[in-house]
């Protein structure tokens, strides 16, 4: 009966459900168009608010470039460049609203195009806005170059309001067609609204009625739930949300639960309801499950948890089923405490199933790995017996494959054969008895062997292990171990032969070795260390403090001092000290020592040396230094005499003998001897200026700079115009000679002499020609030899053709006083190239001639390369040494 009434009720809802389905559509196509109309209103109201955007940007920026030419020219009428920084501000705030109006007229391509042309002419304002500021310190009024780029920035300023106005134009005529467009919408909006409404009341009372007869239908379907939830055995409850100040979902509240909450959880149902779920159930806490319950009611999400939990003194597990349900969650928790536990009782047994498993697969493939992979030879033999149940031999059930290398079979080849066939030697060399011995007995035995094969001894350590009557022989080739102990004994015996010749090389050198280790406070010294010492072998205590007796009495806090902090940082030690020998007599010894081992347990290995002779050559040499620096001393006196003293009698003679020869009456045979006398004179007073010059070359060293060599060579040919214009000399210079660190007079001095001498000795055959070229060469492809300090060289080449000279004489001609021509025609003292070397010298420098006589001359000068080219201040030669050159 009740299943016929129930198919009449669908009969009867049919048309209904026809009926409210059309009604849906059309409520549907009607709140379409009307939320299209809204749509189009809204899109009309924003292009209309765009345009007044628009206008504001406009504006505002148009606004930008005109304070910027205000302030801009206000910097050029008060001629202050402080108005500089509010250009700036606004350059960049003008910078700004271009772009925003190149993003709110993106779909205006004219607006684009007429904001590019605003580009262009800004950018050029910019930059005859910053030229004007730039020269802003030596502005005047009467300045035409400033005053026709202010013309230019006024130009590009009224272009700028032209683009304004077109601007202007174009957002006056779209804000036009939007209004427009914007008030048409309006109209149909207000009117589909009116429509939407009268269809929606025609609906609402259609369908009261239907719905008046679901709810009596909804009343049955929950009498009907409520038997389920009663009778179910799963734990069926429903929260709501709760909410805080600022609107958060913080928990929830519990507006339902069933009677398997008491039953499971042993909570009553009534004692449940009203309550927060985090307070009830504090575990949601714990395991973040009520942050998970929340993000399930935001996002609407079905969520599942399978939890262990404890409830009624026990541990329980739930599979629990979170559901969105209207304003709430639904929550279905089903006991699986017996599935959980018989799911863990059958993974750990075959987890337990696993790991024995794995444990002897590991086990078979370190077994195959250890009997591949060993150096050792493993047999395995079943005894063989005779009728009489006597073992007669062995059968070979197993070898590894390494058995090639020492015998001439495979080991698929041996197996299963017997051992006397396959292993004669065990019979010859009486293993073979020793194998039958440990069958028998069932103990371990142990041989070693010598077999021969290929002609090679080879030495075999076999491990013999009897299981019942089964054999296991483990062989080692222990030859390489036979072979140390042989090479150990040989090492042994050249250790003794080597350590007898050290120790005649110490006695020989006067030198001794020590070993001091500091924590043992044990000294070992070598014999020679106590020869050194004058005192018998093993006659002092082998401890540092017995050692500290024999140091001198004055030395011994200093060198104490010294090995405390050699200890401390575990750095090397370097000392020199004095001991007092056996016989009283005192002996510098020079230690040095070196750590070998850590922190915790130093031991300094070192060697001591007799450095006695030595200390008192150095006292020696420092005395022989003294007076070598007096004889210098006495040689500037005589410099100083020889730049007065000397000179002034040459003047006198050189002016009384003027005057004789004005004198009338005077022979001409006594005029001819006066003119040699004028001439001997002057030729001792070059000597003298020469002499002067070459003692003095030292003294300026230190007061060197940057000399250009260019210009030196500029300076010499304007001092010897007159010798170049006599000779007819051609002087062919480089372009790009270098610049140097030197003293600038000696450079010139140095160059002078040479351009000199090429002059002074050239050939009366030929048109005299020099030519001086340089270039940059590294010191390891120079030949010369000669102390190279510096990386790189500048090497400087002076060549003539000129009468030149034997090569022979190439290292005379340096010389001081030594002439190679003594003709009447080449005057000279023999100093001039000697200055040169010296200047070249001094300048941690070499120079060397080649010559070849009748053909010509060439000097090859070597001046170090420097990296000091900027002016500053140079160091002083002895600094500059130990810095710069390596």
């Amino acid at each position: 009966m009740n299943l016929s009434n129930s198919e009449n009720t669908r009969t009867r809802r049919a048309p209904f459900r026809l009926g409210v389905a059309i009604a849906v559509v059309l409520l549907l196509l009607i709140a379409g168009i009307t939320f299209r109309q809204i749509k189009n209103l809204q899109r009309s109201a924003d292009l209309v608010s765009l345009s007044f955007q628009v206008d504001k940007e406009i504006n505002n920026l148009f606004s930008m470039y005109n304070i910027m030419e205000s302030a801009q020219f206000r910097s050029v009428i008060v001629r202050d460049s402080s108005f500089q920084l509010s250009y700036e501000d606004y350059r960049q705030q003008s910078e700004s609203s271009l772009k925003k109006l190149y993003q709110l007229t993106e779909t205006v391509p004219e607006n684009q195009r007429t904001l590019d042309s605003v580009t262009v002419i800004k950018d050029k304002l910019h930059a005859s806005l910053t030229k004007i500021n730039s020269q802003l310190p030596a502005f005047n009024s009467q300045d035409r170059e400033i005053l026709q780029e202010v013309r230019t920035a006024d130009s590009l300023l009224h272009k700028l309001r032209q683009l304004k106005i077109k601007l202007v134009l174009k957002k006056e005529s779209l804000l036009q067609e939007r209004l427009s467009a914007y008030q048409s919408q309006s109209f149909i909006t207000h009117l589909t609204s009116l429509l939407l409404a009268i269809f929606s009341l025609i609906v609402f009372i259609i369908f009261f009625k239907i719905i008046d007869e679901d709810r009596k239908s909804i009343i049955r379907a929950e009498t009907f739930l409520q038997s389920i939830l009663k009778n179910t055995d799963n734990i069926i409850n429903y929260y709501e949300p709760i909410y805080d100040r600022d609107g958060r979902i913080h928990d929830f509240r519990v507006v339902f639960a069933n009677d398997s909450n008491k039953t499971h959880m042993g909570m009553a149902p009534e004692s449940m309801i009203g309550k927060e779920v985090s307070k009830i159930f504090p575990f949601l806490l714990l395991n973040g499950e009520l942050d998970e319950l929340i993000n399930s009611f935001k996002e609407q999400k079905r969520i599942a948890f399978d939890r262990q939990i404890a409830a009624n003194g026990k541990k329980m597990w739930f599979a629990s089923v979170v559901r969105p349900l209207s304003n709430g969650l639904l929550i279905i928790a089903r006991n699986s405490t017996e599935e959980k536990n018989s799911e863990e009782k059958l993974i750990r047994l075959n987890q337990e199933l696993k790991e024995r498993n794995k444990d002897l697969d590991d086990t078979r493939k370190l077994l195959k790995v250890i009997l591949e992979s060993t150096d050792n030879t493993i047999n395995h033999y079943e005894a063989v017996y005779d009728e009489q149940g006597k073992v007669i031999d062995f059968r070979i059930l197993y070898v590894t494959e390494n058995i090639s290398n020492y015998i001439d079979f495979t080991a698929q080849e041996v197996i299963g054969k017997l051992v006397s066939e396959v292993y004669p030697m065990t019979i010859e060399s009486g293993s073979f008895e020793v194998m039958l011995n440990c069958i028998n007995t069932q103990q371990k035995e142990v041989i070693e062997r010598k077999y021969v094969y290929q002609n090679k001894d080879l030495w075999f350590r076999t491990t013999l292990q009897p299981i019942n009557n089964r054999l296991t022989a483990t062989a080692s080739n222990i030859t390489h171990i036979k072979e140390a102990e042989k090479h150990l004994l040989h090492l042994n015996e050249e250790l003794q032969i080597q350590n007898s010749i050290l120790s005649n090389a110490e006695g020989m050198a006067k030198i001794g070795s020590y070993i001091w280790d500091v924590s043992q406070d044990t000294l070992r010294i070598s014999d020679n260390f106590y020869h050194l010492l004058d005192r018998e072998v093993g006659s002092v205590d082998p401890t540092i403090d017995s050692f500290m007796n024999i140091v001198h009495s004055e030395d011994k806090a200093i060198f104490k001092a010294k090995a405390e902090k050699a200890i401390s940082s575990l750095q090397s030690l370097e000392h020199t000290f004095r001991v007092v020998t056996n016989q009283g007599n005192i002996k510098y010894l020079k230690i040095f020592g070196q750590f070998m081992h850590s922190k915790k347990d130093p031991v300094m290995i070192g060697v001591a040396q007799d450095v006695t002779k030595q200390i008192k050559s150095e006292r020696n040499l420092i005395n022989r230094n003294r007076e070598l620096k007096r004889s210098n001393a006495e040689l500037e006196s005589f410099n100083r005499v020889a730049s007065h003293d000397l000179q002034e009698p040459l003047r006198k003679i050189q002016m009384f003998i003027s005057r004789i020869n004005d004198l009338d009456g005077v022979s001409k045979r006594s005029q001819n001897y006066f003119e040699k006398i004028t001439q001997a004179a002057d030729r001792m007073q070059t000597l003298i200026k020469n002499l002067l010059t070459y003692s003095r070359i030292d003294s300026a060293i230190e007061k060197i700079e940057e000399v250009d060599l260019n210009k030196v060579m500029e300076n010499i040919q304007d001092n010897l115009s007159v010798q170049i214009k006599e000779s007819g000399m051609q002087l062919e210079v480089d372009d790009s000679l270098p610049s140097v660190q030197a003293v600038p007079f000696q450079m010139e001095q140095l160059f002078n002499n040479l351009i000199s001498n090429a002059i002074k000795y050239r050939s009366p055959d030929r048109k005299p020609q020099v030519v001086v070229r340089s270039e940059l060469v590294r010191r390891e492809s120079i030949n010369a030899a000669f102390t190279k300090l510096a990386r790189k060289y500048y090497l400087i080449t002076v060549e003539d053709n000129g009468i030149g000279f034997k090569q022979e004489n190439a290292d005379r001609i340096f010389e001081i006083f030594q002439r190679l021509h003594y003709q009447p025609e080449y005057k000279g003292t023999g100093i001039g190239l000697a200055i040169c070397k010296k200047i070249v010298e001094n300048h941690r420098g070499y120079i060397q001639a080649f010559g070849k006589e009748g053909e010509g001359s060439s000097f090859q000068i070597y001046l170090p390369f420097t990296t000091s080219t900027n002016g500053a201040p140079l160091k002083g030669r002895k600094q500059e040494e130990e810095e710069q050159y390596n």
